[in-house]
């Protein structure tokens, strides 16, 4: 390969995005660190509690629709028939829209009956931004199926840290010491200017769509059919984080929540890297599976999972030896977090041993089994954070999270090998055991 085309391989939009999620990870643990050194722990934790909140209802207010974007609109892409996907984003925005709104009201009317004064006035001021939330999530998995994926990731992924890491350093320069409910307004205001950019490119890319009317009913309810099963995914796989803390600040005070919300945090962004190997090796798995390259397969898989389980061991063992050192950082309040630092990161490693067990089986059709496994992960979550942090407290919470880690991930592997024959863990030597030469791919 030659030089010119090696620079223009190097600078291709996948490298920007790679970057992109760094950089953007990099801005978010900086911003977290200047945060716990300048604020009091309650009022980091009751900031954690807010946002979180905000995320996992809109989430949820989205009913599963960035999830199956890039199917829908690849269809009228493929069709030529751009009206229709204009009348998808129209629609789904409308539909996103007023499910953001009642889950607003409804999240409002439940914390002035749970939480405290300072904890409601910022929790709040999250809740109010949900439909914008809701709604940027959406158009970002809209932007990306049209291959914008610049627009699509860089306002979320880089642009909002670092304007929030911009205005935390003029408090810092003022000597000013922001309340929760700054910190919320603060986030809400870059929400908003995510949702603003995403928006601007969508009316091009999705031309008329603002204006483009609304899709007959029938169609909506087979997009909802295909869309609302996956919202347990999206709540496990994108946003485990939030809703580790969302539950966990139920039961814990906002001075014991944000060491563990920090921990969950760090833990996650190893984790991240993980997730990084596991998407760059799916395409290549998927295409191996659909062309019954099993050879292919087990090679690729086999490299990808001893770089992921290296990694991630190479890093359990630098927290262990040096948690408390990294933890020391944010402050001496958050020096106790080192043991579930260190545990929680040690389960980022049962998760690269057992490989991309939950992709391969959406890959091949098999999501049905994802969402079973998810539901089930999140009910007993919930049911052992209720159980086991009012007697344990924090240690409960981190009991509560490994448990999910683990059963998530040993459940996807286990089914990967009943339903399919592959195997998707470091130590799978046979593939393909069960149905012979039949294609996995429905």
């Amino acid at each position: 390969m030659n030089q010119p085309q090696g620079l223009l391989n190097f600078f291709s939009t996948s490298a920007v995005l790679l970057a992109s999620r760094l950089g953007g990870a990099g801005l978010t643990v900086l911003t977290q660190l200047i945060l716990a050194r300048i604020v009091p722990v309650e009022t980091l934790g009751v900031f954690f509690l807010a946002t979180s909140t905000a995320s996992v209802l809109a989430l949820l207010a989205t009913f599963g629709f960035p999830n199956i974007s890039n199917r829908i609109l690849s269809r009228y892409r493929v069709s030529h028939r751009p009206e229709c996907a204009a009348s998808y984003v129209k629609t789904v925005c409308l539909t996103v829209t007023i499910a953001g709104l009642v889950f607003a009201v409804g999240g409002l009317s439940w914390i002035h009956v749970m939480a405290d004064a300072n904890t409601s006035a910022a929790l709040s001021v999250g809740i109010s931004i949900v439909p914008i939330i809701a709604l940027s999530f959406f158009l970002g998995s809209a932007l990306n199926a049209e291959r914008e994926f610049i627009w699509a990731s860089m306002p979320e992924l880089l642009l909002r840290p670092l304007g929030f890491l911009t205005v935390l350093l003029f408090f810092v320069a003022c000597g000013v010491v922001p309340s929760a409910v700054m910190l919320v307004v603060v986030f809400c205001g870059f929400c908003l200017f995510t949702l603003v950019l995403q928006t601007v490119k969508a009316r091009s890319v999705f031309t008329g769509f603002l204006t483009a009317s609304p899709a007959p009913r029938r169609i909506w309810q087979q997009w909802s059919k295909m869309a609302s099963p996956l919202i347990a995914v999206s709540l496990f796989t994108n946003l485990f984080a939030d809703v580790a803390i969302v539950f966990s600040g139920a039961f814990l005070e906002k001075e014991v929540l944000a060491p563990l919300a920090i921990a969950i945090k760090l833990s996650l962004l190893f984790g991240f890297f993980v997730q990084i190997i596991h998407q760059q090796i799916l395409p290549d798995l998927s295409d191996a599976v659909r062309r019954q390259e099993y050879d292919t397969y087990t090679t690729r898989l086999s490299h990808a999972n001893r770089w992921a389980v290296a990694a991630t061991a190479f890093a359990t063992v630098l927290v262990a030896l040096f948690g408390e050192q990294i933890l020391s950082l944010f402050g001496s309040a958050y020096a106790q977090a080192s043991t579930a630092l260190t545990v929680l990161v040690a389960c980022q490693l049962i998760r690269a041993f057992c490989g991309p067990a939950a992709q391969l089986l959406v890959v091949i059709n098999r999501q049905r089994i994802v969402l079973a496994t998810t539901t089930t992960t999140l009910v007993l979550f919930g049911m052992s954070v209720a159980a086991l942090i009012p007697v344990y407290g924090t240690n409960g919470a981190i009991a509560a999270i490994c448990m999910s880690i683990i059963m998530w991930n040993a459940l996807n592997a286990v089914a990967l090998s009943r339903f399919t024959g592959l195997s998707s863990h470091l130590c799978a030597w046979n593939f393909w055991t069960k149905l012979g030469s039949t294609s996995l791919v429905r």
